[in-house]
């Protein structure tokens, strides 16, 4: 987007935009909320504007939403009416497609080097990195990931079921490209990484197309594995499996002292 390059903008990105921006794009923040970069978050938080496109700022992205860029005033941009000030309530509301809206609005952008902003935007990404643990091991889950992402270029199409690989491949996976990432946000659907996969591979049968998903997940639609053999579709599963429907059992610890969880599943 050639505005954000003119005014030197930073961007984060949902989840579900992952691939928007290159990874290592010198303006890529990563993503934002509860799985994002401490230094993303705090970024958001000394920022005093806010250009929100297409975003719903749901609770795992903003956190508290009254805590949420408490210095910032906000410019929503989406096509529905219904996600304008629906959670957080913008001090500018335009319902509109993104894509035209910023050609109106590329021409009154005038080009800004933000030294300033951008020193201190280096400074936390610097103090506050994000975490990738054993990042080189392929026998753990983020250096497994890596491994993968070697393997192939930028024209595979990922796809996740949901849990915590999703996160884990979001964290770490290089996605550079738009499109490139099918992974299922909001409604969290279990179950949704095979099928996917399979649309992906069927659209697109130039490509390389991967699948992480975890032991619950894949579960939900193991009987689809039929589907992909029976078209020689070139889909690669990369199970992750961590003995459990994990995403639940951290999301239970974290938000109260004592839980009584159900054991590993054992195969």
């Amino acid at each position: 987007m050639s505005w954000r390059k003119k005014a030197n903008l930073p961007t984060t990105m949902t989840l579900m935009a992952l691939g928007m921006l290159p990874k290592a794009h010198p303006l890529s923040l990563g993503m934002l909320g509860m799985h994002g970069a401490r230094s993303t978050n705090f970024i958001l938080q000394e920022a005093d504007l806010l250009i929100v496109l297409g975003a719903r700022f749901d609770d795992r992205a903003i956190g508290k939403t009254e805590q949420f860029c408490p210095n910032a005033k906000i410019i929503h941009v989406d096509i529905d009416r219904a996600e304008l000030g629906k959670i957080k309530q913008p001090h500018v509301a335009i319902q509109g497609d993104v894509a035209e809206v910023l050609a109106q609005l590329n021409p009154q952008i005038e080009a800004q080097p933000r030294e300033e902003w951008r020193q201190l935007v280096a400074d936390l990404q610097r103090e506050f990195p994000c975490a990738i643990p054993q990042e080189s091991d392929p026998l753990s889950h983020y250096g497994l990931i890596n491994a993968v992402a070697a393997c192939v270029d930028d024209e595979a199409i990922i796809t996740t079921d949901v849990g915590q690989h999703q996160m884990w491949t979001a964290q770490a996976y290089p996605l550079n490209r738009p499109r490139q990432w099918l992974t299922s946000g909001g409604l969290g659907t279990m179950g949704f990484g095979l099928p996917a996969a399979i649309g992906a591979a069927l659209a697109n049968p130039q490509r390389k197309v991967i699948c992480f998903s975890g032991d619950g997940s894949l579960m939900m639609n193991i009987q689809e594995m039929a589907t992909a053999a029976e078209n020689q579709l070139d889909v690669k599963i990369i199970l992750l499996n961590n003995e459990a429907l994990g995403w639940c059992i951290s999301s239970r610890a974290c938000s109260i002292s004592r839980a009584f969880l159900p054991p590993p599943i054992r195969g």
